[in-house]
Parts: structure tokens; C-alpha cells; sequence
């Protein structure tokens, strides 16, 4: 097998792993996305408190299912806000 080779089954398995990732997202993807923006300007503001808290406000704000979201974003890197924000962005953006 080349390199050529070897770079398409790579691009092939990670766009599958992308395309699982993005239909596994428990809310819109514009919705999730608008969590993002709000988290982002809301720790500009303040420091992380190690929880969910930022988030489990923008859920109620927005009539999401918290509880929902929570497990999803903890099975994707997402303790705190501030993980959210880290690690999930870069999933969505891979």
C-alpha cells in the first residue's frame, strides 16, 4: 500500500468518525453552536467554577434538556464549561 493510499483510508476513517460524532449531537448543531458563543463570552467574564453551571443556565434560558446535554458532553470531554469549550469545540470543528 502507498502513502496515497494510506492518506484515503486515514481521510476515510476520520470523516466517518466526524460524521458519527455529528449524528450523535443531542441538540441542533446551531444550538450547540450558540452554546458555544454564549459560554465563550460568559468566561470571558469569569473564571470556570468546575461545573456545568454556565451551560445548565444556557439550557434553561433556551428550554434544552439539561440532563441530556450533560451526559453527552461529559462522554465528549465536557466536565465543565471550560472543557466544553476546549475539548467539544474542537470535535465539532475537526
Amino acid at each position: 500500500m502507498d502513502k496515497a493510499e494510506q492518506k484515503a483510508i486515514k481521510k476515510a476513517l476520520r470523516d466517518k468518525e466526524r460524521e458519527a460524532f455529528l449524528e450523535s449531537l443531542p441538540i441542533d448543531r446551531n444550538e450547540l453552536e450558540s452554546l458555544f458563543g454564549y459560554l465563550d463570552e460568559e468566561l470571558e467574564k469569569r473564571e470556570c467554577d468546575n461545573k456545568l453551571s454556565l451551560t445548565e443556565t444556557y439550557c434553561a434560558m433556551h428550554s434544552l434538556d439539561f440532563p441530556v446535554l450533560k451526559v453527552w458532553l461529559e462522554k465528549n470531554g465536557g466536565y465543565c464549561d471550560c472543557e466544553v469549550m476546549f475539548n467539544v469545540t474542537d470535535k465539532l470543528e475537526w
